[in-house]
């Protein structure tokens, strides 16, 4: 393939025009795990040519996709097709771009300018309060957020997810603390809060507005979610991107990963390191099983499967925990490169880390365009 950029040591760069030596179709120049068409290969057995690398990662000529004269609807009740995506999809595609930093290399000739390119700082490419969690990697989920109650010092109680500059969603019962009062304090681009040397980027904004669900009461233990608006928009880099909002209410995964600065065991202490652990999703029928017993004023219809979703372990101690409410559950967005897909809330559970014994999220899919017409009102 020949690409428009030519250097000494490459052929193309990332985005660079390019044409397909052997098709001879226009395309972009994209790392190899970020072009659908080199993915196909590679799933038949054939090697992608590579017009260059970054770093050990080839870059390919990936065709520009053809947009289709008419669109197959989704079955989904949720999903849109591309001339007319919901507008949280659309923010998801721009947030992306966040993952990559502009770096300047000085050029040796004299006189000649600097040549700025961009660099891939996605924090999870390793493929793959928290029970039976692992540590977190720098950048790998930078849409984490912690809330904080009370001041000097900041009580931090609650977890979150940035899903724009200005919103973290959360659960709605962390809008208020029954020991600390209403949430003040919001913390992103953090992972461990008990040092200063490690790989983050810190930054506090004090929440502006609290903004429930509607139909959201301490009184029950259903629609629990509400959002935080910042008193000022976050500066977006790579250790600070907002997650996408899943639209769909069938996940096609059987597994999801859970984060949380929670407790990492039933009335132990919190963690001060960002906790990760992957989680197999329980079906409503098993779900409401293990809650069969704890039917009472506050979860009076059981386990409401369009509006809850579950997730567990059935062999390990794995869960989240008191301190890691609010936070979100996801998985990997399989179309938007180095993005995850909030699925999930983390709402409630019985006790921490019982093998068998899922916790309930709340599922966003159900609420998508409440937050939507909240978050981007006018677009």
């Amino acid at each position: 393939m020949v690409c428009s950029s030519v250097s000494s040591d490459n052929d193309c760069y990332v985005d660079d025009d390019c044409t397909h030596r052997e098709t001879g179709v226009r395309g972009k120049a994209k790392l190899v795990h970020q072009c659908p068409a080199a993915i196909e290969d590679l799933k038949k057995g054939k090697l992608p040519s590579a017009c260059g690398y970054q770093g050990h990662v080839q870059i390919v000529c990936c065709p520009t996709p053809q947009v289709a004269t008419n669109p197959i609807q989704s079955e989904d009740r949720f999903s849109t097709t591309n001339q007319n995506e919901r507008i949280s999809l659309k923010k998801c595609r721009e947030y992306a771009e966040y993952i990559f930093e502009n770096v300047t290399r000085p050029i040796s000739i004299p006189g000649a300018p600097d040549v700025v390119r961009r660099v891939d700082r996605c924090g999870h490419k390793v493929i793959p309060l928290i029970v039976g969690g692992t540590l977190a990697k720098s950048k790998e989920f930078p849409h984490m957020a912690l809330v904080g109650y009370e001041d000097n010092p900041i009580k931090w109680k609650c977890g979150g997810a940035l899903i724009s500059e200005s919103y973290v969603l959360t659960a709605g019962h962390c809008l208020v603390s029954q020991e600390y009062g209403p949430a003040k304090w919001i913390r992103v681009g953090e992972l461990n809060y008990d040092t200063e040397l490690d790989d983050a980027r810190p930054v506090d904004v004090k929440i502006k507005n609290h903004v429930p669900f509607p139909e959201y009461t301490r009184k029950t233990q259903y629609n629990d979610l509400a959002l935080f608006e910042l008193e000022r928009s976050v500066t977006l880099n790579p250790y600070v991107i907002p997650a996408c909002l899943f639209p769909n209410y069938a996940t096609r995964t059987e597994k999801a990963i859970a984060t949380g600065w929670g407790r990492v065991e039933w009335a132990g202490d919190t963690s001060s390191n960002l906790l990760k652990v992957t989680l197999e999703l329980f079906s409503h029928e098993e779900c409401n099983k293990t809650f069969e017993f704890n039917i009472n004023r506050k979860l009076s219809k059981g386990i409401v499967d369009e509006s809850q979703i579950c997730a567990g372990s059935h062999s390990d101690e794995k869960d989240t925990c008191e301190g890691d409410s609010g936070g979100p559950l996801q998985i990997y967005n399989n179309d938007i490169y180095c993005m995850y897909n909030i699925i999930g809330i983390t709402s409630f559970g019985k006790g921490c880390g019982s093998v068998g014994q899922p916790g309930v999220y709340t599922r966003v899919s159900n609420y998508i365009q409440w937050i939507e017409r909240q978050v981007w009102p006018n677009q």
